[in-house]
């Protein structure tokens, strides 16, 4: 006689239900427990609306993340270990709810040739957010006039404007801190304010045009579905590729430095020989004639907590401001 062989389940798989399963702590309340509690952090940032060709959210709401009650009166309330253990509500329309005690510092570097390419991956760097298009319905390929993701960026337009008088090639450095992160369900309820919009629109046709693109102004081309929330520091630089030859840099030396000088300037490296051996790159130096060239521009972007802009040295330590924003992560994350 022959048994199935049971599942196989690796030690370290073990391990990390298992810490996943004490870390994360949560249980059905009263309707007077629940009323009592706050919210986890960045509980509304799910079902929002969000535009592709800016980048940007609407604050406009797709989804209902109000409601934390049940029909039968109670909610779920979980413990936030990033929080003193808090007990914290969840509203209906999140699920698997996550907290992560310890957020990795991982940059992330991208080279981009034109100002399309820059602006492509600056959107699809944002698509894990906005993955899920907002859905009006439209039949035989009909279209309300989205452009290109990402074209009126903030960082497409920085790069825009440097392209006008010179020619540049683009480099981005993107840090993230994830702290939580959440999902809404396949079949979420919808807000209240959508359903009536949605419900007031006609049968698209010519008449009905300014109806379609009114609401997409106010609700955005997609809503935020899947959220993974902490903070996000993008640094893009534009590198005037002439002024960087005729100072005898490759464009690849140049990226090279800029990738040195940001884990110096955050405090992940110290200053080394190769750090030094960057530092006319990193003051933006002529190398030859050591004349200020100016021949990078950059642009910071500072996502999530509070009380830093992103100003930064890249050629010493200057990491103070960086964890002070770090710490107020936990209790103001964002996407």
């Amino acid at each position: 006689m022959t048994f199935p062989a049971p599942p196989l389940f690796s030690l370290p798989l073990l391990l990390l239900l298992f810490h996943l399963d004490s870390a994360l702590t949560c249980r059905t309340a009263s309707q007077s427990q629940c009323d009592s509690a706050p919210f986890v952090p960045g509980h509304n940032l799910a079902g929002e609306g969000f535009d592709v060709v800016t980048l940007k959210r609407k604050g406009a709401y797709l989804i209902d993340l109000k409601t934390y009650l049940s029909p039968n009166k109670t909610c779920t309330l979980c413990s936030n270990p990033l929080q003193g253990n808090e007990l914290q509500k969840i509203p209906l329309s999140v699920v698997d709810w996550r907290p992560y005690s310890h957020c990795t510092e991982d940059i992330s570097s991208h080279s981009h040739a034109s100002v399309s390419n820059l602006a492509e991956a600056t959107a699809n760097e944002n698509s894990k957010d906005w993955k899920v298009d907002l859905d009006l319905g439209l039949e035989n390929g009909v279209s309300v006039g989205i452009e290109m993701g990402g074209s009126q960026s903030d960082i497409t337009r920085f790069a825009k404007k440097k392209t006008r008088d010179n020619r540049y090639s683009f480099f981005s450095q993107i840090l993230r801190c994830r702290h939580y992160s959440y999902r809404t369900p396949n079949t979420p309820t919808l807000s209240d304010e959508f359903r009536k919009d949605i419900d007031r629109l006609d049968s698209y046709s010519e008449t009905s045009k300014a109806q379609y693109r009114r609401l997409i102004d106010t609700y955005g081309t997609h809503y935020i579905r899947q959220v993974d929330l902490g903070g996000r520091l993008t640094m893009t630089t534009a590198i005037r590729t002439c002024q960087a030859s005729h100072s005898g840099l490759s464009t690849n030396q140049v990226e090279s430095c800029l990738s040195t000088g940001l884990d110096v300037g955050l405090g992940r490296s110290k200053v080394s020989p190769s750090v030094q051996s960057c530092s006319k790159v990193l003051d933006n130096r002529d190398s030859k004639t050591s004349d200020s060239s100016s021949f990078l521009s950059h642009h910071t972007k500072v996502v999530g907590g509070s009380g830093w802009l992103g100003e930064l040295s890249l050629n010493r330590n200057d990491s103070v401001g960086f964890r002070s924003w770090m710490s107020t992560l936990t209790p103001s994350p964002i996407l």
